[in-house]
């Protein structure tokens, strides 16, 4: 059978560049792949990314699964490469209203096409019951196909009283695979909301009692923690956040104001960009939901990577990225788009929109698109712009790909992406699985 020496070089390259070096080493060194197989790999990702920008996902029906599982589910995260899932859920003893008891649990999926065949729940790991699970991120661990998930919980019945995060890992190559915890962390603050940056995990925190919204970094391999202080309560939030420079949003001048540590290359220094006018924005009630936005660690076709946010504002969304964490440049690109689908009918004024519209993750398409898909199914994708100004309008599309996602409108999904496999999915609330695999 032809070897990944077989290949021409630039394939192998193309594959490099848009996975992780060792997970692609491990992955071809597990996985014994004829040439035909590993063509694909490398040129799906752009299939992908003209099917997004051409409204050529909705050509077929998702995939639809329903595991035999009474509970919530509170959210659901792919793994590079489209192979795996993981799912973060509440299940319930006995289907009582209100449920009499309550058992948390992280969950390793199987869905290799064909995924009506395969798919299958081949691991699972309890949590602790006196906490109610809010999120989860993934990351690659040190190991041959090596899984760390971070899970983001809150205390019961008293959400800013306390919060919890939990390290598991996990092997995907094991033939039978099992969560261990390695490492934990309990906290005196509501978590609002937690991303990673190589071995920290940056969380946001809200204080009720000041209504006041801060950060830390946890070194969670080490055990170290730094405090991120915003000194003002109930005006303004983190956009992007490391131990040398952070980014916020300031609603009392409507600014986005960058902050450099004394730990940095400019140290203590601080800018404010794009002040916006007065009736473009109204004060915001602080949501602590949205308080600690995504940020994503994107990568260059140079292979240079760089720190990206964004910020969904009334009438436009605003991508943020930071080319280094010690001094480098900051660039904004403002994406004028009709916000109204967005709105909450409760409150049109909400800059954040209603929780199924509102997006809350995004991932980078080969030519630096960032696409997000909502709860509600609808999919948006922001265009990389060619400008190289520090303050750059980009355009943007936004569509319903599926209608399936939001047959029953009440329930909130949770929508995950794979640009590199080519898959898009949802898990609902109540547990049903939506897979779309593009061929």
């Amino acid at each position: 059978m032809p070897s990944m020496m077989d290949l021409p070089n630039e394939i192998v390259l193309e594959i490099a560049k848009l996975m992780d070096l060792k997970d692609a080493i491990n992955l071809l060194r597990l996985n014994s792949l004829p040439i035909p197989e590993l063509r694909k790999m490398a040129t799906k990702p752009y299939y992908f990314e003209q099917a997004v920008i051409g409204h050529k996902i909705s050509e077929e029906c998702p995939f639809y699964l329903r595991p035999d599982l009474i509970g919530e589910f509170d959210d659901a995260k792919i793994v590079p490469g489209g192979e795996w899932l993981v799912t973060l859920s509440t299940d319930y003893e006995r289907q009582e209203q209100p449920p009499a008891l309550r058992q948390p649990h992280v969950r390793l999926w199987q869905i290799t096409p064909p995924v009506q065949k395969n798919f299958n729940c081949v691991a699972k790991a309890k949590l602790p019951t006196d906490y109610i699970p809010l999120e989860l991120c993934l990351q690659s661990g040190d190991g041959p196909l090596e899984l760390l998930v971070f899970v983001n919980a809150y205390r019961t019945a008293m959400p800013h009283d306390g919060g919890y995060i939990q390290v598991l890992r996990i092997s995907l190559a094991a033939e039978d695979p099992q969560f261990s915890v390695i490492a934990e962390l309990k906290t005196d603050e509501f978590c609002t909301g937690m991303c990673l940056q190589n071995s920290n995990v940056l969380v946001g925190t809200f204080t009720q009692e000041s209504y006041l919204a801060n950060a830390f970094i946890w070194d969670w391999k080490n055990g170290g923690k730094v405090e991120v202080s915003t000194s003002e309560s109930g005006r303004h939030w983190f956009l992007i956040v490391s131990e040398t420079i952070s980014v916020l949003w300031n609603a009392n001048n409507r600014s986005v104001d960058v902050r450099w540590s004394s730990k940095s290359d400019r140290p203590n220094e601080e800018q404010h960009h794009l002040p916006l006018p007065r009736d473009t924005l109204a004060d915001p009630l602080l949501d602590p939901q949205d308080i600690f936005p995504v940020i994503h660690e994107c990568r260059r076709p140079s292979g240079d990577t760089y720190q990206t946010a964004l910020a969904h504002l009334e009438h436009e969304t605003l991508r943020i990225e930071v080319e280094g964490l010690g001094a480098g440049r900051v660039s904004f690109t403002r994406y004028p788009k009709d916000n109204t689908y967005m709105e909450n009918p409760e409150d049109p004024g909400d800059p954040f929109g209603n929780d199924a519209e509102a997006p809350k993750s995004f991932i980078q398409t080969v030519n630096g698109h960032l696409v997000d898909i909502a709860s509600s199914g609808r999919l948006t994708a922001y265009l990389a712009s060619s400008s190289e100004d520090n303050t750059k309008t980009g355009e943007s599309i936004s569509y319903f790909p599926f209608t399936d996602f939001n047959e029953d409108a009440s329930e909130l999904h949770s929508p995950f992406l794979c640009p590199f496999s080519g898959v898009i999915g949802s898990v609902s609330e109540s547990g049903e699985f939506y897979i779309w695999r593009m061929d």
